[in-house]
């Protein structure tokens, strides 16, 4: 991002080779496709699936199940507590913007490890906040160049994550993926190099 950043590495860290970044490196800003609409849900322990639209505020917790097809989601504040599941549907990539934040806890998953990480895409608007916590899973892409992401007590990412701030804590970890390595980040696509990142340096956090 061009400004002066620090890297805490443990001394067990091992890697190939580091390079530093010359030039600061252009990261889209995020352009939803609308604003978020003024439904409210609150699954409570009900499982149910959601059709693409916009939406304001919605949450599922105490074991609720939650699945997304393929499209567009706008949310204002979505929240996946209470080991409560997000499955996806379908074969196509499932765009989630979120404009105020995202929370993910205490035991909830959102998708798999064994589901391309490219198929669940979090766009994180201006400002928004992402923040994971709790003995968590989310397989995924987060990216919210101008939005505050952390991940803490034992949250696990599967994909990647990119954010203007990004904080690590309490045995949190992300697993980057290579295959995301050509991932699109404006969102209109999911893939075809243009509009990829090259990772010239990765390591576990």
């Amino acid at each position: 991002m061009g400004r002066d950043t620090t890297i805490w590495k443990d001394w067990g860290t091992s890697y190939i080779a580091a390079e530093v970044q010359k030039t600061p490196l252009e990261l889209p800003a995020i352009e939803a496709p609308g604003k978020p609409g003024i439904r409210d849900l609150d699954l409570g322990s009900r499982s149910r699936t959601l059709e693409p639209g916009s939406y304001d505020e919605v949450k599922i917790g105490n074991g609720a199940s939650l699945t997304l097809g393929p499209g567009t989601y706008i949310f204002n504040k979505l929240d996946i507590a209470g080991g409560a599941r997000l499955r996806l549907s379908g074969d196509g990539p499932v765009q989630v913007y979120v404009w105020d934040e995202m929370k993910v806890s205490n035991g909830a998953r959102i998708s798999s490890s064994e589901v391309s990480p490219s198929r669940f895409q979090v766009y994180l608007t201006e400002g928004a906040k992402y923040d994971q916590s709790g003995g968590t899973d989310v397989s995924g892409g987060i990216y919210g160049p101008g939005s505050e992401i952390e991940l803490s007590n034992s949250a696990t990412g599967f994909g990647a994550v990119i954010g203007d701030s990004l904080k690590l804590s309490g045995s949190a970890t992300i697993h980057y993926d290579l295959a995301l390595a050509e991932f699109a980040l404006d969102g209109s696509s999911s893939g075809s190099g243009s509009g990829g990142l090259t990772v010239l340096f990765r390591q576990r956090l």
